[in-house]
């Protein structure tokens, strides 16, 4: 059965979304291609599967089958994606708290002349992460040791046979945000073990 994931937008945050014109959007809706429910303010209810395939180039020479990706292949790009996207996100706002940083020290060494302060009244913004539990793997670095690509794993993910653990943790120096647990990783072993490009590790099977 097909799964349905809805957003709403107007059609210049569709258009922007997949990089066409608004008229092509508004387009696309008024010839029925884009199944579009209008709402308040604007806004209509799509499927933002539906607007990414209406957006994908076509070959001249492509076949039929060709010509469209399966729902199957939209939804693992989809989940890619938003994986990705939350990864740029915590990135960019680790990027905006070190500027906002630099800003503040900027401006107390303009009041201060230049000189560096010996003592200081502002407290260190507390960190609010912890340490990766010892039982817990970041699940990129341990899908790639044991040789399985990014995208099998999120597949396995949407069918149930996955699962990831979130958090907002400290490893290594770095913010993990996505993990295996000591059971996940058995249970990535269960699934995948017979996969061509497996690789076992030391650790192999995960008991």
């Amino acid at each position: 059965m097909k799964e349905e994931f809805t957003e709403e937008m107007t059609t210049g945050q569709m258009a922007r979304r997949v990089g066409v014109t608004q008229r092509t959007v508004q387009r696309w809706i008024k010839s029925g291609e884009l199944q579009a429910k209008g709402i308040r303010g604007g806004y209509y209810v799509i499927n933002p599967l539906d607007l990414v395939e209406l957006s994908l180039p076509i070959r001249d020479d492509a076949t039929p089958k060709e010509k469209r990706l399966s729902y199957d292949e939209l939804y693992d790009k989809y989940i890619v994606v938003r994986f990705d996207m939350e990864d740029l996100a915590h990135r960019l706002g680790q990027a905006e708290a070190a500027i906002d940083r630099l800003n503040r020290r900027f401006a107390e060494l303009s009041k201060g002349g230049g000189q560096r302060k010996t003592t200081t009244t502002r407290r260190k913004k507390r960190d609010t992460r912890k340490l990766l539990p010892y039982d817990y793997t970041p699940w990129r670095p341990f899908a790639k040791l044991h040789g399985i690509p990014e995208s099998a794993v999120l597949k396995a993910v949407k069918a149930g046979h996955v699962f990831i653990e979130r958090g907002n943790w400290l490893y290594g120096g770095r913010t993990v945000k996505q993990a295996f647990d000591y059971y996940e990783c058995e249970l990535f072993y269960n699934h995948f073990h017979a996969h061509p490009k497996f690789e076992e590790c030391e650790d192999c099977p995960h008991k």
